[in-house]
């Protein structure tokens, strides 16, 4: 036993980060969940935004808006606490998942509309 909780959030919240990538929601959010306390225990507060906006983006696809939005902002509020260089982003994801979630917008219809707004969000966020 090495002792590195930071390093085993890390771990957790990257092995969540591959499932999602793989389309598994479920395994990675279980992954997520574990990361989180530990990123809160030792203190990592970037981290801990950073996990928050993983189980956030999940939700988001599940059509969870609401969970999505309360975890979004969470995440800027953190952003905002640590300087974080992607405050802006977060802040435009949260305004996003707001505006889905007051338009009454569900994006489960189908995995590959799931798939295909997500990717319109990534590639908006990224060229912001």
């Amino acid at each position: 036993e090495v002792g590195d909780r930071k390093g085993e959030a890390t771990t957790l919240n990257n092995i969540g980060g591959v499932y999602n990538a793989l389309g598994q929601n479920d395994q990675a959010l279980e992954h997520y969940e574990q990361a989180l306390p530990i990123r809160r225990e030792v203190g990592d507060r970037a981290g801990e935004a950073v996990t928050l906006y993983n189980i956030a983006f999940i939700f988001a696809g599940q059509g969870r808006l609401a969970e999505a939005v309360a975890l979004m902002e969470q995440v800027v509020a953190i952003d905002e606490e640590i300087r974080y260089p992607d405050l802006e982003k977060d802040r435009a994801a949260l305004e996003m998942f707001r505006q889905r979630l007051q338009e009454g917008r569900q994006l489960t219809r189908s995995p590959s509309a799931q798939r295909s707004v997500f990717e319109r969000l990534r590639k908006w966020l990224r060229g912001q």
